[in-house]
Parts: C-alpha cells; structure tokens; sequence
C-alpha cells in the first residue's frame, strides 16, 4: 500500500468516524478529541488532514451529495421515465437515510449549521431540480394533470420525502420508512398524474 492510499484511507477513516459521532450526539457534543480517541489517532494525525471540527462538518456534508450519483445513475439504467422514476430513487434515497452514517450525520448537521464556523452546500436544491427534470418527462408523456406549476409540484414532493423520511425516523427509527413512501407517493399520483395516466 502506498503513502497515498495509506492518507487516503485515514482520511476515510477520519470523515466515517467523525460522521458517527456527529450523527449520534451532534456538532457541539463532540470534540476532536472525541474523534480521536474513537479512531486511536493522535490530534496531529487527525490535524494532517482536517484543520478543525468545522472543516471536518463540511467534508461530511459534501460527502452526503456523494452518496446520490451512484442512484441517480442506477436510475437510468432502469429503463423509467417521469415519476416512475424518481418513485424508484426515492426508495434507494430512503434506505440511504437509514443505514448510510455519513447521510444521517449531514442531515443533523444541517440542522445545528448555525453552530458551524462553515458555509455548508445548501440542502435540497439539487432535489428539487432532479424532480423537475423528471415532471418534466412527465409532462411530456402527457401523464401529468393540465396547468400545474411545476417548480412548486418539485418543491412540494422533496419537501414531502424529506419530511416523510424524518417523521418515520423520530417516530420508528425508520422501520416503516418503505410504507410511508408507499403511502406518500400514492397521495402524490392522485393529486399530479392524469386519471388516465394512473
């Protein structure tokens, strides 16, 4: 193994190890210290690589954008088109959320950024234009109802999955996460999918 691979898998180590604690307790709960007594690292080896618990937080949260490629990607190769589609990603998004570590730790982060001393990447935007892509399919296969905006049809379905999946999550840990997807995406295609269509 090389000097490179050697950092490179360390600085893995450091993002997954930092990811499980601030998924568990939060930013503000945990210390560099914390981090590296989990990872049995010095504060230099920890500081070779991250300069503070702030840019360690950043590097979690762009990982968390990521973890979508390889999905998005799996998603064309499905053979889908519109909703069907982003119904199938949901699904993939939603498992994600529940055993993905570095996911779960940039949601909370997200929730206590006024806390860090970092800009991190916005949330949802990427989403909201993903779903609008894929109405946009929609429309064009004539299976969505007559006059809809758009814009605000995407905004209100990531705001319904994002929503669904934290409810599931505080409520049962998101052991029911597949059925309300399952009930969430069947109120959606009553209110936007031509009766036709459905």
């Amino acid at each position: 193994m090389t000097d490179s691979s050697i950092a490179l898998s360390t600085r893995d180590r450091i993002i997954t190890t930092a990811a499980a604690l601030f998924a568990e307790r939060g930013y503000m709960a945990t210390s560099i210290g914390d981090i590296t007594k989990d990872l049995g690292l010095t504060r230099g080896a920890l500081y070779f690589h991250f300069t503070s618990k702030a840019e360690l937080a950043l590097e979690v949260a762009n990982k968390y954008f990521e973890a979508w490629g390889p999905i998005l990607e799996a998603a064309e190769q499905e053979g889908l088109r519109g909703l069907d589609t982003l119904r199938w990603i949901s699904y993939r998004v939603g498992v994600a959320y529940r055993e993905d570590v570095v996911v779960r730790a940039a949601v909370r982060l997200w929730r206590e950024s006024t806390e860090i001393e970092a800009d991190l990447p916005a949330p949802f935007v990427g989403w909201i234009q993903t779903t609008e892509r894929y109405l946009e399919e929609e429309l064009a296969d004539g299976r969505l109802v007559e006059g809809l905006d758009l814009q605000k049809v995407a905004w209100q379905i990531v705001a319904s999955f994002f929503g669904t999946q934290d409810v599931s999550n505080q409520l049962e840990q998101r052991r029911d996460l597949e059925q309300r997807i399952d009930t969430m995406w069947e109120i959606i295609l009553r209110g936007v999918r031509s009766p036709d269509a459905r």
